[in-house]
């Protein structure tokens, strides 16, 4: 996974944050799914055109945790967004 590819939310994802949570539909395969407000975060910021790399910066900053640590675990979270289905590859 290269880290300047840019992803896309599908069209008929859905997103919804809460105070605990994110809560996001795929109306395609009529499916909820649950996630933490981390995971919901970086699924917003992919839907924003912002690559892995400047998600992991925006990351860092927020978490103050280091920086190849938070960008691994964005790949991984990509990865399973791709797995799910509920991304676009943009580039």
């Amino acid at each position: 996974m290269e880290v300047n590819k840019q992803y896309k939310v599908k069209s008929c994802v859905q997103l919804r944050k809460t105070n605990l949570e994110g809560l996001v539909f795929d109306s395609e395969k009529n499916k909820m799914h649950i996630l933490n407000l981390t995971a919901f975060d970086v699924l917003e910021l992919l839907n924003e055109d912002k690559s892995i790399n400047d998600i992991a910066i925006l990351m860092q900053e927020k978490y103050e945790v280091d920086f190849i640590r938070i960008k691994n675990d964005i790949y991984n979270i990509v990865e399973e967004f791709e797995k799910l289905g509920l991304i676009l590859s943009m580039s």
